[in-house]
């Protein structure tokens, strides 16, 4: 549907790789317990982790970026494969990446933005609209706040699709772009070496909480037609 729309072909591959696991937690060392996301970044590789399923495992996430454009994805990658490609990291994030025996590889691909996505009675949402790398993990949320959009303009149009998803798109496009785009951007943020990364730490060194959650404020804040219940 998304061709006959809008007809810009495969998604793009990033260049970089993810291995997923999920760890129980009885597994996990206790000072990595952490109630958020803990997050590694070094040069072209990130590691991330946090609870699900009311602290009974972690979800557990690898990057690494090769510069490959295809990959036998959701496939069983063992330690053997993935421990490699990780090994300039530092010893608290391998010593949490040796625990699982196993891991689903996948190819990080994405899409850039797009004017439009709509075409009289019919429109996308979610990632078939505008999909992006999950390096700022707004996929979903992103999802959700369509079905609410979708949902307000068809009300407000009265039935009315066609105007509805014209209203929908205008009102989503330019919101949905900026969280593409700086998906793509915290590639170069993670994955930074040499100078670059220096300067990456100099940016975040000395923040606040107050001043993270302030920069943050534009993804986190909802939008006007997401009301609260």
């Amino acid at each position: 549907i998304r061709q006959l729309i809008v007809n810009d072909g495969e998604p793009v591959a990033s260049g970089a790789v993810i291995y997923r696991a999920v760890i129980p937690a009885a597994e996990m060392p206790k000072d990595q317990q952490k109630p958020y996301p803990t997050l590694w970044a070094g040069p072209d590789t990130h590691i991330i982790y946090y609870p699900v399923r009311d602290w009974t495992v972690f979800n557990f996430g690898g990057t690494v970026v090769t510069g490959q454009t295809t990959a036998d994805e959701n496939e069983e990658a063992l330690p053997d494969e993935v421990l490699p490609l990780f090994s300039r990291n530092c010893d608290t994030p391998l010593r949490v990446m040796r625990i699982p025996k196993r891991f689903r590889r996948y190819l990080i691909r994405y899409r850039e933005p797009v004017e439009s996505w709509s075409a009289g009675p019919v429109t996308l949402l979610g990632d078939a609209a505008h999909p992006m790398v999950q390096y700022i993990a707004q996929g979903a949320a992103m999802a959700l706040e369509d079905a609410i959009c979708l949902a307000v303009s068809a009300d407000e149009c009265d039935g009315d699709l066609p105007a509805a998803f014209q209203r929908y798109e205008a009102i989503r496009s330019v919101r949905a772009a900026r969280v593409q785009l700086s998906s793509l951007m915290m590639d170069k943020i993670y994955h930074a070496g040499g100078v670059a990364r220096l300067v990456r730490n100099s940016i975040f060194e000395g923040r606040t909480p107050a001043e993270h959650y302030d920069r943050l404020s534009w993804l986190y804040t909802a939008p006007p037609y997401v009301k609260a219940p």
